[in-house]
């Protein structure tokens, strides 16, 4: 989704001394293991809190976009984990879990809810969304357990690397 919760890992400076020493492809190699498996922990979660009785999430459709013909996948389906670039010359790495850019609608309506619409030409009222959360929630619950995989992903790949 476009609006996406950032947290920086702090209090492991160790850590950090250790991957600061080794060349930069083993310490972004490091990072990216431990991110993404942080990530696919955070996507279990908000998978596992989708809404599971919205007769929309289950079915496929198609959506036409710019001329073309989109199968939307469904919504659980949807949520992927992607590794983002990152300006040229940053260290920085980043993983995202995220929606499909087809469906990512579905995923903003299901967390923030929608305000009641009114067709302007008619006046019929046509509902509104309630607010279900599951992107918010999966991550404040996994926020410990996330930066304990981390840890411990970075340092399974350092063995790795270091016994090879």
């Amino acid at each position: 989704m476009r609006d996406g919760i950032t947290f920086k890992l702090e209090g492991i400076e160790d850590l950090t001394r250790v991957l600061n020493t080794l060349p930069i492809k083993i310490e972004n190699g490091a990072l990216k293991s431990g991110l993404r498996q942080g990530a696919q922990l955070v996507r279990k979660a908000e998978m596992a809190r989708l809404p599971r009785h919205s007769k929309n999430l289950k079915e496929k459709k198609l959506v036409t976009r710019a001329g073309r013909k989109y199968e939307v996948k469904y919504l659980r389906n949807a949520i992927e984990v992607k590794s983002k670039r990152t300006p040229a010359g940053s260290h920085d790495i980043r993983m995202v879990v995220t929606i499909n850019k087809d469906i990512y609608y579905v995923g903003r309506f299901l967390e923030y809810g929608t305000v009641e619409r009114v067709q302007r030409r008619t006046g019929r009222r046509t509902g509104r969304l309630i607010a279900r959360p599951f992107i918010r929630p999966a991550f404040e619950e996994n926020k410990r357990a996330v930066v304990e995989i981390i840890i411990s992903q970075i340092h399974n790949y350092l063995r790795k690397k270091i016994l090879e």
